[in-house]
């Protein structure tokens, strides 16, 4: 398996299947090394959602969410708009836990502990391709 070093730490792709095009029958699974104190960019994906699975360590996972959807009693969760009407919940995931990333929705994710998260991301929707992002509040 390639190695993909990042900023944050690395990921390795585990399979990659490309669907028709018009459908959403694409999907990509790769593992995620996130290094201690280290964040993934702010960012959104237009071609597909994704499912994370943390498998050892933890992480906090930013997700970006319409003040009109979020239930009364979560909204004490939220924080200012950041932008687009847009809010963000910030969850805590622990081994186990999973958590999914619904298609155009804002998500960023920080390992706030002492070990190496792992993380198993599995991607679907019509093309997994990994220029399918837009990034916001990176410095230039």
């Amino acid at each position: 398996m390639e190695q993909v070093n990042k900023s944050w730490g690395y990921y390795q792709v585990i399979k990659h299947v490309t669907g028709s095009a018009d459908s959403f029958d694409s999907y990509k699974i790769k593992n995620l090394y996130i290094n201690p104190g280290q964040s993934l960019s702010d960012q959104r994906h237009f071609k597909r959602a994704e499912t994370w699975i943390v498998m050892e360590g933890g992480l906090e996972m930013k997700l970006g969410i319409d003040s009109n959807t979020v239930p009364l009693i979560e909204q004490q969760y939220l924080t200012e708009p950041e932008g687009e009407d847009q809010y963000s919940y910030y969850r805590p995931l622990g081994e186990g836990a999973m958590c999914h990333v619904n298609l155009g929705q804002w998500h960023q994710a920080t390992n706030n502990g002492d070990s190496v998260c792992y993380v198993i991301e599995i991607q679907r929707g019509i093309a997994c391709e990994e220029d399918d992002i837009e990034r916001r509040n990176v410095e230039e």
